[in-house]
């Protein structure tokens, strides 16, 4: 008989992390998992309907949702495994989508609510949601202030992925001056 996931052991509103000490489920450090897995999940949603001929922005999104895996796993007591170039790697993505943008941005753009574009907005809200979850807990625990350039830096380019899908596609798209 197969073993059942199963367990009863949350059932009362405790987890644990990986050194085996039990927290409320309410603990911040669980919403900032929880927030980083609907990171992940968003990153899918948008990879569905990304336009097929967009592979650079479509192989980034799940490098993005490996490394949101790997820093769970570090936020969840897993030991570090090696370094990461991560942010790095964000920032030449980012410099990439500026370069093929035909404009300077300086005006707020709202949603064309095309399902090509509509997740990578959804992962720019998301992910500063996270940014701010995570300024909280690296209050109080300083060995996790890495994450919050990486954090800043995802939002801008789900943000100028969007932009550069709109562009593209030719969405039409409404601007505030």
């Amino acid at each position: 008989m197969k073993k059942s996931i199963v367990t009863k052991k949350g059932d009362r509103g405790y987890s644990s992390l990986m050194d085996g000490k039990k927290f409320l489920k309410s603990k911040l450090i669980f919403e900032i998992l929880g927030q980083m897995d609907k990171l992940s999940v968003d990153c899918s949603l948008a990879l569905i309907y990304l336009p097929k001929k967009e592979k650079s922005i479509a192989i980034f999104l799940k490098k993005i949702q490996q490394q949101l895996y790997y820093l769970s796993a570090f936020l969840a007591g897993y030991e570090k495994t090696k370094e990461s170039n991560f942010l790095i790697q964000i920032e030449d993505e980012i410099k990439t989508l500026e370069n093929k943008i035909n404009d300077d941005l300086k005006h707020f753009i709202f949603n064309s609510w095309q399902l090509e574009t509509i997740y990578l907005d959804v992962l720019r809200v998301n992910s500063r949601s996270l940014e701010r979850l995570v300024v909280r807990f690296s209050l109080h625990k300083s060995q996790f202030h890495f994450l919050l350039p990486i954090l800043n830096r995802l939002s801008d380019y789900f943000f100028l992925a969007k932009v550069y899908v709109h562009q593209k596609y030719k969405f039409k798209v409404e601007e505030l001056s």
